[in-house]
């Protein structure tokens, strides 16, 4: 028999994770009494023989508590009217000496008042049984839904007992068994728990059934009636009565606030017995055994403040303040304006009932639109239009702000415009009218939106071994494993091979897998691909790798991987909150940084492996990003896929024909190919992709996204300091006085598509495959011009008055080409075609020929040199050109 090598069953080496701080200086433990809360131990003390409490006592200790923690149990005890000022019994005190042990000084001074003053003695004596040998609520899950009210923990717990008790009381004494009762009441998951709580009922039942003042009133119930019920509790627990943060401009995320000082959001009330504070929480307690009450069960004085808004104010002068509902809700408490604060004071019934109202009134229904009915912006009212047919895309939005402000937010699908009515405060609705004016912002440019999740995720094949990459995978996996546990993952973020980059997998894996977010962007490139990370030079601290522009973190460039770029997912809301805690649970230090449009979260800031951020954009906003710079930026992951790297756009057509194994194998290689035009933002990541030792090949392309369904192209307009614009400009300045006024390009996929087609097609006839794409000017009239771009150069459509027959007519001079444009009624500038034209076989032709209706055989194309200075191609079939660039000049 092999002998285990240490406790817990270990037999090889393993990693040693502490659980708490040992200090070897220190030979003995902290005393119990020094750790523990001391009002119960000064209450028994105070009512025993002794008479004296632990400042009397605390001499005959050899390591007594401080004087300031016994004096703040002295303090509760006085807070709750057992001690006088002399630290003498009240005579609530001391009837309370009278009585068993409870399990605290609160459950105590119920239970008296249940006897005393609310005749429910029975049932308060019953649930402090049960709540007596009750450490946690988990209990309540186990509980058929038979025992489950609708008024809380506390009348479920009444019913468990009340059930068990039943079954005790028709059988004889020493007959009863507690787990054959919880057997016939459907209650053996919790038996353990009741065999306790019926020993402690016991034991209080002796007690009360001796001749004395409460063996009658201990015998009263009130038969399921909650209202003295939970007026006892109050009396033990009024510094436990919550607010829940759900109702009006608060959290909804099961938060509440303490309602028994001055606080800004107030909810529907409960009352809770325990309040926890976890360390998996990171700033908030957890508070359990609770009991729904009414706002006049309150008897106690109560002062709170509302903090208004300029506009509110005068709401509340004109509307609010002299309304009959307000005079009659508030004629018992004091209101006061004073400044932007409206202060109500008085019995905190009356306080919460008007305050409640007052905020009801203040959530306005304010009605508006994404874009001005003045709007001329034709791309920015095509893409309202196409979102108008999508506002499932703003749902996350929603969630977000019904969850955190309990504003409303509507989007309506009657007006072209975007039509929003927003239920909210006037701060709130602000907040709200800022951050679709920023969307609009990031919409206006957009070409077409991104509405398609791109190319679903697939496995990498080496086109030369034509094998999986284990190591890559093995990566993927890390981030997208949702069957991983902490078990998993701990050891990436404090083992012994724990980095930067491991602790960043671990927060990548909390969002994609618990969050459902999609994960793209540099750390895919980076990371997950190359396996590549780099460090700023040793002099530069780790603390240092963090800047701040415009109060947005931004990490050095010289750290690779930099940062998370996430999207959040468009059917699951998403909760900041619940995220942080998760990342809590890992102990990783994070901070919230909100703009209108994105998330910002700094991790690690002051940890030795150094900071990194992580963006989270909601899917409104991720739909306009429908740009790719370089094709090395076009990975992502998901949830699930743990060997399979996704597209973001579809770059396999023509004229791009790039692969997922091409992309990997340029960023194995460290290359990359620009997929925009060179603007300022193009060429600022491009200067840094080469800082980063990274290399551009190949012909620049332009990513255009594909046009909505409803519309047959797209244009974009050609940044003017590109090469191409510059290179138009130059080449338009033959013609006296023209004027560029812009250069867009087009992208009409189906016509694309046919003449990509066709010119395979003529490649294969040229000889030695040259097929002699050219690109050459076309001129028309402007009321031409959107019928080309929707349907390309048609056939049927061709003049037939041109010198060389009936066909489509190409130059390579701008003068030629504008002898044949005009200007519309309604549009007095000229427009004309750069075109790309497979010319294959080119016939030369110096006299003309009107009657030609095709190039002569073995030939797909006529150059018309009759006129030697104006040189014209033409072509007979449609699909042989597509119109490239939209010039728009005057002369």
């Amino acid at each position: 028999i092999k002998q285990r090598q240490g406790r817990l069953g270990r037999t090889r080496p393993g990693e040693y994770y502490p659980l708490y701080t040992f200090t070897p200086s220190k030979k003995f433990p902290v005393p119990q009494i020094c750790q523990t809360e001391l009002v119960q131990i000064e209450f028994s003390l105070q009512r025993s023989p002794l008479k004296c409490g632990l400042e009397q006592l605390k001499k005959w200790l050899p390591s007594p508590p401080s004087d300031q923690v016994i004096e703040a149990a002295k303090k509760r005890l006085r807070d709750l009217d057992v001690l006088d000022r002399h630290n003498h019994f009240t005579s609530i005190g001391s009837l309370i000496s009278t009585l068993p042990d409870f399990g605290s000084i609160a459950m105590s001074k119920a239970v008296l008042s249940g006897l005393e003053t609310y005749n429910c003695g029975r049932d308060i004596i019953r649930l402090a049984a049960i709540l007596s040998v009750l450490n946690t609520s988990s209990v309540l899950r186990h509980i058929p839904s038979q025992y489950i009210k609708s008024e809380g923990d506390f009348m479920t717990l009444l019913a468990v007992m009340d059930a068990i008790l039943a079954e005790k009381l028709v059988q004889p004494p020493h007959l009863f068994d507690v787990d054959d009762a919880c057997k016939r009441t459907g209650l053996t998951v919790i038996s353990h728990h009741i065999r306790r709580a019926v020993i402690r009922y016991d034991s209080f039942q002796k007690f009360f059934c001796l001749p004395g003042k409460y063996r009658d009133v201990s015998q009263r119930s009130t038969k399921g009636n909650w209202t003295p019920i939970a007026c006892a509790l109050l009396a033990g627990y009024s510094d436990n009565v919550y607010l829940s943060l759900a109702e009006i401009q608060g959290k909804k995320t099961s938060l509440y606030s303490l309602y028994c000082c001055k606080q800004d959001q107030p909810l529907p009330l409960v009352l809770a017995r325990d309040i926890f504070v976890s360390t998996d929480i990171r700033d908030r307690s957890i508070i359990s055994f609770l009991g729904e009450i009414q706002p006049e069960w309150l008897d106690r004085s109560l002062e709170r403040d509302i903090t208004l808004a300029d506009k509110e104010i005068k709401l509340y002068n004109d509307e609010i303040r002299y309304s009959e509902d307000f005079l009659n809700i508030s004629r018992n408490i004091l209101c006061t304006l004073n400044g932007k604060n409206l202060n109500l004071s008085g019995n905190a019934s009356h306080v919460l009932t008007t305050e409640l109202h007052v905020r009801r009134r203040l959530v306005l229904k304010h009605t508006t639109l994404l874009i001005s009915k003045d709007e001329t912006n034709k791309s920015l009212k095509q893409n309202v239009k196409a979102l108008i047919e999508s506002l499932h895309v703003f749902n996350p939005m929603k969630w977000r702000w019904k969850a955190e402000n309990q504003v409303k937010v509507i989007f309506r699908d009657t007006d072209e415009h975007g039509e929003i009515i927003i239920k909210a405060r006037d701060k709130d609705y602000e907040k709200v009218r800022k951050e679709f004016d920023s969307f609009v912002q990031w919409l206006e440019p957009c070409i077409a939106l991104h509405l398609d999740n791109g190319m679903y995720p697939r496995r990498y094949i080496d086109p030369q071994t034509k094998q999986t990459e284990a190591d890559m995978e093995s990566r993927i996996k890390q981030v997208t494993d949702d069957t991983l546990t902490s078990v998993d993952l701990w050891p990436s973020v404090r083992g012994l091979k724990a980095t930067r980059e491991t602790r960043m997998e671990v927060v990548a894996w909390i969002a994609v897998c618990l969050f459902r977010c999609k994960l793209e962007g540099g750390f895919v490139r980076d990371w997950i691909v190359a396996n590549q990370s780099a460090r700023p030079p040793a002099s530069v601290l780790p603390q240092q790798w963090v800047q701040f522009s415009h109060k947005i973190p931004v990490i050095d460039k010289a750290v690779i991987p930099s940062d998370l770029d996430c999207h959040l997912p468009l059917e699951h809301p998403f909760d900041i909150d619940q995220f942080l805690d998760e990342i809590h649970k890992y102990h990783i230090q994070t901070e919230v940084f909100r703009q209108d449009w994105r998330y910002v979260l700094l991790f690690d800031r002051n940890y030795p492996t150094g900071p990194f951020t992580m963006d989270l954009i909601e899917p409104h906003v991720a739909l306009t990003q429908n740009r790719i710079d370089f094709d090395v930026n076009n990975l992502y992951v998901i949830r699930g896929f743990c060997a399979e790297l996704g597209q973001r756009v579809n770059l396999r057509d023509p004229p791009f024909s790039i692969d997922l194994e091409q992309i990997v194998d340029s960023i194995k290689n460290k290359r990359f190919r620009v997929l925009r035009p060179d603007d300022t933002i193009v060429g600022k990541r491009k200067l840094k992709m080469l800082e980063r030792g990274w290399q551009k090949f190949g012909d620049d392309l332009n990513y255009i996204p594909p046009p909505h369904k409803n519309h047959k192209f797209v244009l974009d307009p050609l940044p003017t300091a590109s090469d191409l614009y510059k290179k138009i400009e130059n080449e338009m300045k033959q013609i006296s006085n023209a004027k560029v006024l812009s250069i867009e390009q087009i992208r009409n996929t189906d016509v694309f598509n046919i003449y990509h087609a066709t010119k395979v097609l003529i490649t294969g006839q040229c000889t030695n495959g040259i097929n002699n794409e050219r690109h050459l000017f076309h001129g028309t009239p402007t009321d031409n011009v959107e019928s080309i771009m929707e349907k390309g150069f048609d056939a049927r459509y061709f003049s037939s008055s041109g010198l060389y027959g009936r066909g489509a007519y190409f130059a390579d001079k701008t003068t030629k080409s504008h002898q044949y444009t005009r200007a519309s009624l309604t549009d007095s500038n000229r427009k004309m075609f750069y075109c790309l034209v497979t010319l294959g076989e080119i016939c030369n032709r110096s006299t003309t020929d009107d009657s030609l209706s095709s190039p002569p055989e073995h030939y797909h194309s006529i150059c018309g040199m009759a006129n030697p200075s104006a040189v014209e191609y033409i072509v007979y079939q449609s699909a042989q050109a597509i119109p490239f660039l939209l010039i728009t000049y005057q002369v």
